[in-house]
């Protein structure tokens, strides 16, 4: 039976995770001015990472942004996770228009290593797109031991549940308030 101190060091293990191959679905045409610059924002504990800003894509009828590059951070295992996604609305202006619930720790998240991941988007509290990526630890000083995590072809994304049941079409346009 583990001891209390034990599960206390459990709950605080900080680990250093990577994010790679993120997508998101279900973006607006255009946010004031611009349209399809948009940039990823993960927080966790304190910790807040950010991607360079991307151009979306049209698949369909849907609008998708693709982002290539890593985001690496540590945390604590029993962190939660938030992701935002922001919209380019004035020349230096974004505007967060979508985010994931922060109820997935990253002890959650990691579980899928081997799998893409895949997250609500929310915006006012209701469902209005996808966000797809891959996770696994990274150990700087070993080098990344779950590089096949990123090398390997993909496979069908692990859903985690989400809050609501019902998923409506991104119609609506943004609220005008800004971050």
């Amino acid at each position: 039976m583990a001891s209390s101190t034990e599960k206390q060091n459990q709950a605080t293990r900080e680990v250093c995770v990577q994010i790679s191959g993120i997508k998101a679905s279900g973006l607006p045409a255009k946010v004031g001015f611009f349209s399809g610059l948009f940039y990823i924002r993960v927080k966790s504990d304190g910790v807040a990472k950010k991607t360079r800003t991307t151009k979306y894509t049209k698949n369909g009828g849907d609008f998708v942004a693709t982002w290539e590059e890593n985001i690496m951070f540590s945390a604590p295992e029993s962190s939660k996770v938030q992701i935002e996604v922001f919209a380019r609305r004035f020349f230096l202006s974004y505007k967060l228009i979508k985010k994931t619930e922060s109820k997935e720790s990253l002890a959650d998240l990691l579980v899928h290593a081997d799998t893409p991941v895949e997250l609500e988007l929310l915006e006012e509290g209701h469902a209005a797109g996808r966000l797809i990526f891959r996770i696994c630890k990274n150990d700087p000083g070993a080098g990344n031991t779950n590089l096949e995590s990123f090398t390997s072809p993909p496979t069908s994304p692990i859903s985690l549940p989400s809050p609501t049941s019902n998923t409506s079409p991104h119609d609506v346009p943004p609220s005008t308030s800004g971050e």
